[in-house]
């Protein structure tokens, strides 16, 4: 008895990649592990970081693109003050802080 309530107790896997994975977790929380970090976040807070990190993604991507426009007009004015290495280079392994 106490086998099945230990299994009915696991979290369930609901999505994994090679980088990351999200559980959902018996008291209704969803654990997202990134590497050997992982963040127990409501489910409303997995809403809003979707949300944030999608509009960071369009905004790189903007950011890019008036780089990439500016390189070829050969203007060396940035749309906006951005340290080198930030727009696109994926080796640089710098972090942001909050």
């Amino acid at each position: 008895m106490n086998a099945q309530r230990g299994a009915a107790r696991q979290s369930i896997r609901l999505a994994e990649d090679e980088a990351l994975a999200v559980d959902l977790c018996p008291c209704g929380t969803m654990a997202l592990h990134i590497g050997a970090l992982s963040l127990r976040l409501h489910p409303d807070a997995i809403s809003s970081l979707i949300e944030v990190l999608g509009q960071a993604v369009a905004r790189r991507q903007m950011l890019v693109a008036r780089s990439c426009a500016c390189a070829e007009e050969g203007s060396d004015a940035s749309p906006e003050p951005s340290p080198a290495g930030w727009l696109g280079n994926p080796a640089d392994d710098r972090r942001g802080k909050a």
